[in-house]
């Protein structure tokens, strides 16, 4: 959205200009705050001012009209109304609390055509050319009056034009345009309390916003900012840098960044974050098997997709230690079979630990620098493991609402996931005796229940949502 300073102070006392702010940039609730009961709605006012248009003899009051098309009104054009006096033309919504909308304005010609033949009218619509994200509104919960000049020209105004590319942040899957938003924490809105958030410039993934400045209050300190998503810390951009800087003047009033400033256009080598590895035991009569997966995440600044990386298993004696290779173990699971008393990976490993290696490498074989996981604790066999594997009572199995988990040998942790892996509850343990699931909202299906033991033991329990 549009701000507009006039101000001869400088623009750090925002305090005392901060009614006229918000009055500008559409004061908002949190778009993903929880709203209880039916869907509030509020009264916006859209005003634009056409005395610059007039004066250039673009627009003729007593023969043209100012229309507006929009997403509030699909499908249709509506006729502004001449508001009060001078050349202001306003039309008002009643509009649905956090709803996002936009719209531009047309003039509307009728014009007579006089020929040696005939006199016919002549209809003409002129589309305005202002920049799309700067007509784009976010319903608060208040009555809201957004002031637009047409074209967004104004003279004696210059316009501080703020633009963040979020191609790789929506590329990768980190930033979605549908339900996320992106907004700006800085020295100019009270770092971030007072919320400006940018709207989609065009197709090619720029978000913008822009602050109108009269040529008499163009600040001399510099701007300071950071890009954040959903007006979150946690997400801020830069983790551990400075703010950005930007001086603005007469002739410079554009600042332009890569969110994060990653250019994907940079060449860039793959990589991976989050290297873990996960572990279960399956016990019978006959033998015992105990499988590690490697588990990661795989990230390429270019978004290239991940070819065939390279997995390797290793032993080391401490952690932190010397890294000898495992033969064969080259794929991403590695199983060790415990038989009595004669299995050599058994004497291998004994009292060892196990690490997990990985090598990310590009669908078109660009090779990155590998990411590692140390198991737990060392590795013994099933056999003489020095704790049983975790257990408990689980009832009511099938359930309606509420599961009960009595433990009965030592746990660590306890998580539910769906048949396909996705976790829906995870809860420390440690000394607890009992837990209680809240299953009230999940589908009826299958669900696993998997309690983890003291040395990476794990029991896995079937629960029936019925």
């Amino acid at each position: 959205m549009n701000l507009i300073f006039s101000m001869k102070n400088s623009f750090f006392t925002l305090p005392k200009y901060f009614l006229f702010i918000v009055l500008l940039l559409i004061s908002i609730t949190d778009s993903f705050s929880q709203n209880q009961g039916p869907v509030k709605s509020d009264t916006v006012l859209i005003k634009v001012d056409m005395s610059f248009m007039v004066s250039e003899g673009q627009f003729h009051p007593l023969t043209d009209t100012i229309e507006l098309e929009g997403t509030m009104n699909p499908d249709t054009v509506k006729k502004m109304e001449h508001s009060g006096s001078g050349n202001i033309y306003s039309l008002t919504y009643f509009l649905p609390v956090n709803g996002l909308y936009s719209y531009k304005f047309r003039i509307h010609k009728i014009d007579t055509i006089h020929t040696t033949d005939s006199i016919y009218a002549k209809d003409t619509v002129y589309y305005e050319s202002a920049d799309p994200s700067t007509r784009y509104i976010r319903i608060g919960d208040s009555t809201q009056t957004i002031t637009n000049y047409y074209n967004n020209y104004h003279p004696g105004w210059i316009p501080m034009v703020f633009d963040c590319d979020m191609y790789y942040q929506i590329r990768s899957g980190k930033f979605s345009p549908a339900i996320d938003y992106l907004d700006i924490s800085g020295n100019f809105n009270n770092w971030g309390a007072d919320r400006i958030e940018l709207f989609p410039r065009s197709s090619d993934s720029i978000y913008s916003f822009t602050i109108y400045y009269d040529t008499a209050s163009i600040p001399l300190a510099p701007f300071k900012f950071k890009y954040r998503f959903n007006g979150d810390t946690a997400t801020m951009e830069l983790k551990g840098d400075s703010n950005r800087v930007y001086y603005m003047t007469v002739n410079t009033h554009h600042t332009f960044c890569w969110y994060n400033n990653l250019d994907p256009n940079v060449p860039a080598l793959p990589f991976v974050y989050d290297v873990v590895i996960n572990e279960s035991t399956i016990e019978d009569s006959i033998v015992s098997r105990r499988i590690f997966t490697g588990a990661y995440n795989y990230e390429d600044y270019n978004l290239k997709l991940e070819g065939k990386s390279l997995y390797q298993w290793y032993s080391a004696d401490s952690t932190g230690g010397t890294l000898t290779p495992i033969d064969s173990a080259w794929y991403i699971n590695y199983i060790i079979f415990d038989t009595i008393g004669t299995d050599s990976i058994k004497n291998n490993l004994f009292g060892k630990y196990l690490v997990f290696e990985v090598t990310p490498v590009t669908i078109d074989s660009i090779t990155g620098l590998p990411g590692y996981a140390w198991s737990a604790t060392r590795i013994f066999p099933v056999g003489i493991r020095e704790s049983e594997p975790p257990s408990a009572r689980i009832y009511p199995n099938p359930v309606d609402d509420i599961l009960n988990v009595e433990f009965f040998k030592p746990v660590k942790s306890a998580e539910l996931t769906d048949i396909m892996g996705k976790r829906i509850f995870y809860q420390d343990i440690h000394e607890k005796e009992s837990t209680r699931i809240n299953v009230r909202s999940l589908d009826q299906g299958i669900y696993l229940l998997k309690l983890n033991g003291i040395l990476n033991s794990v029991k896995i329990y079937k629960i029936i949502r019925q």
